[in-house]
C-alpha cells in the first residue's frame, strides 16, 4: 500500500499472504499492476505486484462528502422475524445487519494542507452450506490407468463414488475501518503527507459436518448409484471467532523541481490475529461404523437424489456415534500425543508488523534525442512475525472419569445429550434430504464444566504444541537498486539491476531422534507419551545472513498498432 509492503498474519498460518478482504479499500484511490517486478521493488516479488495507492485531497477537486447507509441480508435469512443459529448458544436475532460509510476531503489554507478522512462499518451474514462428493478413479479390470494426457471417461477407467459430505455452515463477519490521509505542502517543490489507516475484522464461523465413507461396494456399482455395506458415518463441529486487526501508517516526503524528482518515504504496518473461543470446544469429531446404504447421485451433481440406510445402526441418531480419540485405557491412562480426541480447542495468537523506508532519486532527460530517465534508490525493510498456536485435546471419560473400554462405546458415550437445541440444516433452497441431528460443541462444553470428570486433557498433546506452536522470525533486507527507463519511437526498454543483503534470526522447535543409537528416550519411554515429549521436543534459534548475486531486469514493451502491444520480459527474484 503506497508502496510498502503490508503486514499480514495469513489467519496465523506460515505463509505470507495478504487476505484482502480483512483490509478497507474505501480509501484506494487506484491500483497499480505489475506483471513483473522492476528494480524499485523487493526482489521477493516473484511473479509481479499489486500496488494499492490511498487518495490525497490535493487530486481531488473541493470540498467532497459522502455519506452511505443500508442493510445486508442473505437471501437465505430474508426475514424480518428472528431466526436462531447458527446454533452454539447465539440467542436468536433479526439476520438484518446495518452497513455505513462516510467520506470527506477538503483542502485548507490556499490549498497547503490536504485531508482525506473515511469511516465504515460493515456486515456480511454468508451461508455456506455445501455439499462435496468424491470420485474414486481405479483402472479397469484387467487394464492399467491411461497415461497423460489421455482424458479419463467412463469407458477407459472404472469412476466409483467416493466420500460424500453435507456441511451446513453460517459465517458472520463485521469489519470497521478508519483511515486519514493528510498532505502539506511546504514549498512549491516540497509536500509532507501522512497515511494512516485502521482496519477491526471479525470472523464468527459455525461449521457442522456429516460424511459418509462407504466400504465394500456391491456389484453393479456405478459413477451414478451404489449400495455399500462396511461403511462409515462421521460428524464434525469446527467453531472458532477470528479476530484480526490491522493498521498502517506511512509518512513521507515528496521533492519536484525541475527534472528532478526526490521520494523520501517510511512505512510502519502491523497486523495481529487472535482465535479466541473462552466458552465452548472449537472441534468435535465422532465415527460410527459398519453401516451400509444405498445412495443415486446425478453424474451432474454432487448433491445425492436420494440416501437409503440398509444396515447398522442408524447413522441419523447421534446415540449411536462414538468418538474418534484414542484408546486411553490401552496405555494405562497415560496419554499419547498422536491420540485424536473428542473435543479440541485450538487457540492461535499471532502478530506481523514490518517497517520500511527508502529513498528515490530520478533525473529526467525529456529534451535528449529520445526521452529517458534514470533512477537510482536505496531501501531497508524490516519483518517481524511471531506465533502462538497453543492447541488442546480431550478424551471422553464416562460419568465415572476413569478410562475404560467402554468410553468408546456408543452406549458408554450418549452423545445424543449433545444435539444442537435447535435443529441446525443445510437451508439450502429446494432441499429434500433428510439431515441427521447435529452436535453441539456448546452443549458438550456446559456439560463438561458442571462434570469436569468427564473429559481429561491430553497433557502430552499440550505440551508438544506448547513447544511446536510458537514460532518467530525476524527478516532484515537492505537493498539498492538502479534503472534507466527509455523510448526508442515505438519501443520502451527498462533496465536495470538490484542488489539485496538479507539477514534472518528465527525461532522454532526441532525433535530429536527418538530411535537407534542417538534416542534421547529413557528406557521404557514412548516417544508420543509426556516423558517422550519433554524429551525429544527442544525450542531452538538459528541465524542466517545472505547477499544475493545483482538481480537483472529488462523489460521490452512494443506498440505494434494503438490496441496491440508486444512485451517481452526477463527478471530474477528470490522466492
Amino acid at each position: 500500500m503506497d508502496g510498502n509492503e503490508i503486514a499480514t498474519t495469513a489467519s496465523s498460518g506460515s505463509n505470507r499472504a495478504v487476505q484482502i478482504d480483512q483490509l478497507s479499500i474505501a480509501s484506494i484511490e487506484n491500483v497499480e499492476v505489475f506483471k513483473a517486478p522492476i528494480p524499485s521493488m523487493s526482489a521477493n516479488a516473484i511473479g509481479g505486484a499489486v500496488n494499492f495507492n490511498t487518495k490525497s485531497a490535493f487530486d481531488q477537486k473541493g470540498r467532497r462528502a459522502f455519506a452511505q447507509v443500508g442493510v445486508n441480508m442473505d437471501s437465505n435469512d430474508f426475514s424480518f422475524s428472528k431466526s436462531p443459529g447458527p446454533g452454539h448458544g447465539e440467542s436468536a436475532e433479526r439476520r438484518i445487519y446495518p452497513v455505513g460509510r462516510l467520506e470527506y476531503s477538503n483542502s485548507f489554507f490556499r490549498n497547503r494542507l490536504g485531508m482525506v478522512f473515511s469511516a465504515g462499518h460493515d456486515y456480511t451474514n454468508q451461508l455456506a452450506s455445501s455439499v462435496t462428493h468424491n470420485l474414486n478413479v481405479t483402472a479397469l479390470p484387467g487394464t492399467t490407468l491411461p497415461a497423460a494426457p489421455t482424458l479419463y471417461t467412463q469407458d477407459n477407467v472404472a469412476i466409483r463414488r467416493g466420500a460424500m459430505s453435507f456441511a451446513p455452515n453460517r459465517q458472520l463477519r463485521v469489519r470497521s475501518d478508519v483511515s486519514l490521509n493528510t498532505d502539506y505542502r511546504l514549498t512549491e517543490s516540497i509536500a509532507l503527507y501522512l497515511k494512516t489507516t485502521v482496519s477491526l475484522y471479525k470472523s464468527t464461523n459455525r461449521n457442522h459436518g456429516f460424511t459418509l465413507t462407504p466400504g465394500t461396494l456391491a456389484a453393479g456399482a456405478t459413477a451414478k448409484d451404489y449400495t455399500t455395506t462396511g461403511g462409515t458415518a462421521a460428524q464434525s463441529v469446527s467453531i472458532f471467532d477470528k479476530n484480526t486487526n490491522s493498521w498502517q501508517i506511512n509518512p513521507g516526503l515528496k521533492y519536484r523541481a525541475g527534472d528532478w524528482k526526490v521520494d523520501l518515504v517510511g512505512g510502519f504496518s502491523k497486523s495481529t490475529n487472535h482465535y479466541k473461543n473462552p466458552d465452548t470446544f472449537t472441534s468435535l469429531n465422532t465415527t460410527l461404523g459398519a453401516v451400509g446404504w444405498t445412495m443415486s447421485t446425478p453424474l451432474d451433481n454432487d448433491t445425492p437424489s436420494s440416501i437409503a440406510q440398509t444396515s447398522g445402526p442408524d447413522f441419523y441418531n447421534l446415540n449411536h456415534y462414538t468418538s474418534s480419540q484414542g484408546n486411553l485405557a490401552s496405555t494405562a491412562g497415560q496419554p499419547r500425543a498422536n491420540h485424536n480426541g473428542l473435543v479440541a480447542n485450538n487457540h492461535r495468537d499471532s502478530w506481523d508488523a514490518k517497517y520500511s523506508s527508502r529513498l528515490d532519486v530520478q533525473r529526467d532527460f525529456a529534451g535528449a534525442s529520445f526521452p529517458f530517465y534514470v533512477k537510482a534508490g536505496l531501501a531497508s525493510n524490516e519483518q517481524i512475525r511471531a506465533k502462538r498456536q497453543d492447541q488442546k485435546r480431550w478424551y471422553w471419560m464416562g460419568q465415572d472419569g476413569v478410562p475404560t473400554a467402554d468410553d468408546l462405546t456408543a452406549a458408554g458415550a450418549q452423545l445424543g445429550r449433545f444435539a444442537e437445541p435447535t435443529p441446525v440444516t443445510q437451508n439450502i433452497p429446494g432441499w429434500s434430504l433428510r439431515e441427521p441431528a447435529y452436535f453441539s460443541a456448546y452443549e458438550l462444553y456446559r456439560f463438561w464444566q458442571a462434570n469436569p470428570q468427564v473429559l481429561q486433557e491430553n497433557t502430552a498433546y499440550t505440551a508438544q504444541q506448547k513447544i511446536a506452536g510458537r514460532q518467530k522470525v525476524n527478516e532484515q533486507i537492505s537493498a539498492a537498486y538502479v534503472m534507466a527507463n527509455g523510448k526508442f519511437n515505438r519501443l520502451n526498454v527498462l533496465a536495470g539491476v538490484r542488489v539485496e543483503k538479507t539477514e534472518i534470526r528465527v525461532e522454532g522447535y526441532r525433535v530429536l531422534p527418538v530411535t537407534g543409537a542417538a534416542s534421547v528416550l529413557p528406557a521404557g519411554v514412548d516417544a508420543n507419551s509426556l516423558a517422550g515429549v519433554l524429551a525429544a521436543y527442544r525450542s531452538f534459534v538459528t541465524r542466517s545472513d545472505y547477499r544475493a548475486d545483482p538481480f537483472p531486469y529488462l523489460h521490452l514493451k512494443y506498440e505494434w498498432l494503438p490496441g496491440l502491444q508486444l512485451r517481452a520480459s526477463y527478471t530474477e527474484a528470490i522466492g
